[in-house]
């Protein structure tokens, strides 16, 4: 089925409706570039389907190394 928007636009601004639990981590990167990634891997994950709704590709590289690193 196809999937219903998540960002609406009003002439007050965007509304994003989207799980907040990662938006922290996601703002952060967005203001300078850096962020704190958790070990957890399901939080990983969680958070590399956020990042891919975004389209953060920059951070989505950063996801994944943290991934690959943490399976050792």
């Amino acid at each position: 089925p196809p999937r219903r928007s998540s960002v609406l636009y009003s002439l007050e601004g965007y509304f994003i409706d989207r799980d907040p639990t990662h938006f922290r981590l996601i703002l952060n990167f967005l203001r300078d570039g850096s962020i704190f990634l958790p070990e957890d891997f399901q939080v990983l994950e969680d958070l590399l389907y956020e990042v891919d709704f975004y389209g953060l590709r920059a951070l989505r590289e950063k996801i994944l190394k943290a991934k690959k690193k943490n399976r050792k």
